[in-house]
């Protein structure tokens, strides 16, 4: 899928379920992540978008970003971390650097249980903060590692800008 024409029309890989999505106009929740990277996003900015889930953020403040920006995924689900990588890939030939981290955040560095949800990879949760309440139907629990913010201030860089979808 491409991203509107404001992102320059950006690849983006989604899942088979998420595509359905793309095949009409960008939701609400699309627009409004839009609204909030060409608001916020400057030119040479570092971004975190913790969350990433398909990468619809980050790919935009990618291009708000441009070829000296420097955007963080952060995404546990293994399958949504891939398409985000692949999406990466895909935008390296714009300039600026999307990177993917398969950790979740967390208020300490640990292996925590991690539920990925039946409905939506969006609605993944770690298992001690209980979730969104939306959907309490989990397909399955694995560990993962969990790292603080502190630490990807540490090893990243201080962000302009951080997008945090977590529960």
């Amino acid at each position: 899928r491409r991203l509107p024409l404001q992102f320059e029309r950006r690849p983006i890989y989604v899942s088979p379920r998420a595509g359905l999505a793309y095949l009409k106009p960008f939701t609400r929740t699309h627009t409004e992540l839009f609204a909030f990277a060409a608001g916020q996003v400057k030119p040479g900015d570092t971004v975190w978008d913790l969350g990433a889930s398909m990468g619809v953020f980050a790919v935009a403040a990618s291009a708000m970003a441009g070829p000296n920006g420097r955007v963080l995924c952060v995404e546990p689900d293994p399958f949504s971390a891939s398409l985000l990588r692949r999406s990466a890939a895909a935008n390296a030939a714009f300039g600026g650097r999307m990177d993917v981290v398969q950790t979740a955040c967390a208020d300490r560095m640990a292996l925590e249980e991690f539920c990925f949800m039946t409905a939506s990879s969006a609605l993944g949760h770690l298992a001690a903060a209980g979730g969104s309440g939306f959907d309490r139907r989990v397909a399955s629990r694995n560990q993962v590692i969990t790292v603080t913010m502190d630490w990807l201030a540490e090893n990243y860089g201080a962000p302009a800008v951080i997008k945090a979808d977590l529960e």
